[in-house]
């Protein structure tokens, strides 16, 4: 199974010593309601990292695995505020040019706003990427209204509508509709402008539930820091094989191939697709006689194959590349990476990373690293034996010999035996 970013921070946490766990009592995509367990003062959690461990039927459903930050601690009602960690879903919300959003009957963009004129009904409108039945927090701001309502929806849902002069916010769970995904639909009286237009995936897909049961970690480490130092880690721990069965395929009358620019600097394997028609039998078959043409820096370089294979086929081809970078919560780890030690390389740059931070201020930071760093028994660190217990393996570098043969059919290569 594959491991998440989601499921490492928490980890990394955890090791840190700043998680504490409970069960939640309630709460909604963008708050987390615990009557028993949060009895801090006013704010206290403010700024802490949450992470959903399990969803109270424990059948793995969302929003178990997800993560976000606590934005508001509202002591009075045991009440988590949470804000999201996606990007921003509009372009140009802020109406700096008339661009990017395609305008109806009676509105134009200038001087930083949108506005309408009354006169006919019509929609202020941006397609956007949005998911079916999850949650989105929309936030927009209505000036110079005299007169007039005015909408959000996403993906075809409505939200509240508007009557007033005011920033917004609300949460819109999108619905089935097509393009466009975003519209502010004003009614034929309204008469103003709007500005500030934002559309953010909310912090959880779906509501917390009473009975999921989640994971706080202090802001001491916030969650962007061990976001950073998961994602250190993968990168200093080197390259990792990638596999790529899409970019190139075979042509007609062709022995030349572009790669993927990261496949430049270290390629490895090559292998032929021999099947075509089934997507889970492509009897994948070895090459060995080719060799990369190098092209100018930043340009990709040529795959050299030595005959003309039949057309059209995939390549699978591996090579090595740093690990992608991991941004949102059910981002994947390569399994050729075991999740201990990204842990444990995470924890060590995290710890280097507060010490840096805060000087002398916290002296058990010197005994956290020597935990993790000094030699034990046998002259290795913890971190040395986890490094050697789990290493990242990556197939031979390519070597060239020549395969002596011939082709006797399309799906089928004869090589002579070793005398």
């Amino acid at each position: 199974m594959s491991e998440t970013l989601a499921t490492a921070t928490y980890r990394l946490a955890r090791e840190l010593g700043i998680v504490v766990e409970g069960v939640a009592t309630g709460g909604s995509a963008t708050t987390l309601i615990d009557t028993n367990d949060l009895t801090q003062a006013d704010d206290y959690w403010n700024s802490a990292s949450l992470w959903i461990l399990r969803d109270a039927a424990e059948g793995g459903a969302a929003p178990e695995g997800q993560f976000a930050i606590v934005s508001d601690f509202t002591a009075s009602s045991d009440t988590l505020s949470l804000r999201s960690t996606f990007a921003e879903l509009i372009t140009n919300g802020g109406f700096a040019a008339d661009t990017d959003w395609t305008k109806g009957t009676g509105w134009a963009i200038a001087a930083g706003l949108a506005t309408k004129t009354a006169g006919t009904g019509s929609d202020l409108e941006q397609d956007i990427s949005v998911t079916e039945a999850q949650t989105y927090t929309v936030i927009f701001t209505v000036s110079g209204r005299t007169a007039g309502t005015i909408v959000a929806k996403v993906a075809g849902t409505s939200g509240t509508s508007r009557s007033t002069n005011a920033t917004f916010t609300e949460n819109i769970v999108a619905g089935s509709g097509t393009t466009p995904r975003f519209e502010l639909t004003a009614d034929s009286s309204f008469d103003g402008s709007v500005d500030n237009v934002s559309v953010i995936s909310s912090a959880l897909s779906v509501a917390v539930a009473s009975g999921d049961r989640y994971a706080l970690g202090k802001k001491r480490y916030p969650l962007h820091i061990l976001i950073q130092k998961v994602n250190q880690a993968l990168t200093e721990m080197g390259t990792i094989p990638i596999t790529d069965t899409t970019t190139v395929d075979t042509a007609s009358a062709q022995t030349e191939y572009s790669l993927p620019i990261a496949a430049n600097t270290d390629l490895r394997e090559v292998w032929f697709q021999t099947i075509t028609g089934d997507t889970n039998d492509n009897r994948w078959r070895k090459m060995h006689d080719w060799y990369v043409q190098r092209s100018a820096t930043g340009t990709a370089d040529l795959l050299m194959l030595p005959v003309q294979y039949p057309a059209p086929r995939d390549i699978k081809i591996v090579y090595m590349d740093v690990h992608p970078s991991l941004d949102d919560h059910d981002d994947k780890i390569s399994e050729h990476v075991h999740i201990s030690r990204v842990v444990m390389e995470a924890i060590v740059l995290a710890l280097h990373w507060r010490k840096q931070k805060i000087g002398l201020g916290d002296p058990t930071l010197n005994e956290q690293l020597n935990f993790y760093l000094a030699p034990e028994a046998g002259g290795l660190s913890r971190l040395d034996k986890i490094r050697i217990k789990y290493p990242i393996r990556a197939p031979q570098a390519h070597r060239r010999f020549l395969v002596m043969g011939q082709r006797v059919a399309e799906d089928e290569f004869y090589t002579p035996p070793a005398p």
